[in-house]
Formats: structure tokens, C-alpha cells, sequence
């Protein structure tokens, strides 16, 4: 539906591009200049249209995705927040070897595996490319 109203309007600017390129080349008269006015106001109408249809999709397309991109910062903010506290005792750590053993400590948690149940339904598909 879009596809076919959005071709009909190309069509329309199309068509309204090409008389109005004829009628510049008429003879001017007034009659002609006339014309040449009522063309480029409907030509200037259908852009117009065209301007505000993308800006409105694109202000949609904004709010749309504004949440979403707010709730990622807001998710890197509290990782962030995680990797500078202690995880034992909730206190901001401030020295180097702190900060190295936060972050350790948080990455061997993050990549330690928990288990899992039937792991061949999850690989299933992918070729082995590392053996023992």
C-alpha cells in the first residue's frame, strides 16, 4: 500500500516536472505564465508533502528508538557502577590492584559457565573448528 502511494506521489512530482520544464519553453505569454505559476505552486506543494512525511517518520523512528538508546546507557551506567565497587562490600574502589581484581572478578563471573542442560541443541549447526 505504502509502495504503491508513495510511486503515485514520484509519478505526480514526475509529471508535474516534466510540464513545467515544457512550458518553459513556450512562448511566454499570459495564459503560459499562468500556468507556469499553478505548476510550480502544485510542484512546491508535492515536495512540501514529501519533506513533512519524512520528517514525521523520522520523528516517530526517533521516540521509537530514544528508549531504547536510553535504556542502553542506562545499562552501561550501572555496569559501569558494578566494575567500581567492591563486590564483597558495595565500596568505590580507588586503587589500581583494587580495580584489577573488581574487574576480574566480574569477567571470570560473566564468562564462568553455569551449566547446561542439553548443550547439542544449542550447537547444533555449527561446524567444530577446534579440537583437544
Amino acid at each position: 500500500m505504502w509502495a504503491r502511494s508513495n510511486r503515485n506521489k514520484e509519478d505526480r512530482k514526475k509529471r508535474l516536472a516534466k510540464e513545467l520544464e515544457f512550458l518553459l519553453n513556450e512562448e511566454r505569454d499570459y495564459e503560459t505564465m499562468a500556468k507556469i505559476i499553478d505548476t510550480k505552486i502544485h510542484l512546491n506543494m508535492e515536495i512540501d508533502k514529501e519533506e513533512m512525511y519524512w520528517e514525521q517518520r523520522a520523528r516517530a523512528n526517533w521516540l521509537r528508538l530514544g528508549d531504547k538508546i536510553q535504556l542502553s546507557f542506562t545499562n552501561v551506567q550501572q555496569f559501569v557502577d558494578e566494575l567500581i565497587r567492591s563486590p564483597n562490600d558495595g565500596k568505590e574502589v580507588t586503587t589500581g590492584a583494587e580495580i584489577n581484581e573488581t574487574a576480574t572478578t566480574f569477567f571470570k563471573k560473566l564468562f564462568t559457565s553455569k551449566g547446561v542442560a542439553n548443550p547439542d541443541k544449542v550447537l547444533e549447526g555449527i561446524e567444530i573448528s577446534i579440537s583437544d
